[in-house]
């Protein structure tokens, strides 16, 4: 149940943080979230970690946790940036 609140988490800021950007910086917000989110995704990974998961467990649910979020950012990016053109 924690990873899909962590999920809809980061899916709640890209869509806050991209709605409240001006129009014209929307692409360059959802690359941002990216930057930002791979940031609380690795404090997410050291908090499991150091509270006794190994390493390996971890890194799969990092990416799962970071990837959604990212490749629905990396989606935004791209229909913002065809639609500029």
């Amino acid at each position: 149940m924690r990873t899909v609140v962590f999920i809809l988490a980061g899916l709640i800021f890209l869509t806050i943080a991209v709605a409240i950007s001006r129009a014209h910086f929307r692409a360059r917000t959802a690359l941002a979230f990216i930057g930002v989110w791979l940031v609380v995704s690795a404090v997410n990974l050291y908090i499991g970690v150091s509270h006794g998961y190994s390493l390996q467990e971890e890194l799969l649910v990092h990416a799962v946790l970071f990837g959604i979020p990212a490749v629905a950012a990396l989606a935004v990016w791209f229909r913002l940036s065809a639609g500029s053109h």
